[in-house]
């Protein structure tokens, strides 16, 4: 399990490395987001599922001000994780578009997503993924304590959209804190 988590990181920070790069920093509407993720399964007849990410979000350029104070901002957002359940744990890796509506204080935001990923494993005990690939569709909100740190919900459905034989999903409840760069 400790190499497990070595390679995570790894290639998690790998995966940072655009963040960090001079030309992200030196544009003053991009903004970095980082932060962590706790998720559990929402239905415990689809099994005993517990998911940690810790991602990282990029602010893509096509920002829309509205008249009314209200900002619609989409991310990037890149997360690694671990999947545990049924005697079993895995690593997942996913890329997806977030958007995010924010109120006139930018104390709320609303927000949905979409992105695909892979799982390291995909058979845990008696529930069989199909395959490696998924797709991830989400909404929710975050509350901003302040401009830098925010708690956030989020309703989660990842499955494979039929592409192999078995198609079971995770539906799942994730809790997210994020920092604001």
């Amino acid at each position: 399990m400790g190499g497990l988590h070595r390679t995570l990181l790894i290639l998690y920070l790998i995966c940072l490395l655009p963040f960090f790069s001079g030309e992200s920093f030196a544009k003053e509407e991009k903004n970095v987001n980082f932060g962590t993720r706790l998720a559990t399964i929402v239905d415990d007849d689809d099994g005993d599922f517990k998911q940690y990410e810790i991602f990282g979000a990029l602010q893509l350029p096509w920002m829309s001000h509205f008249s009314n104070g209200w900002q619609l901002e989409p991310m990037l957002d890149l997360s690694m994780g671990i999947l545990d359940g049924e005697g079993e744990t895995g690593g997942k890796f996913a890329a997806g578009v977030d958007l995010f509506w924010y109120s006139p204080d930018r104390v709320l935001s609303l927000m949905a997503g979409i992105g695909a990923g892979v799982m390291t494993e995909d058979v845990y005990g008696d529930v069989d993924f199909g395959g490696p690939v998924f797709f991830r569709f989400l909404a929710g909100l975050n509350y901003w304590l302040n401009p830098s740190f925010s708690l956030g919900y989020r309703y989660i459905h990842e499955s494979n959209g039929s592409i192999y034989d078995k198609n079971p999903s995770l539906n799942m409840h994730q809790f997210e804190i994020r920092l604001h760069f």
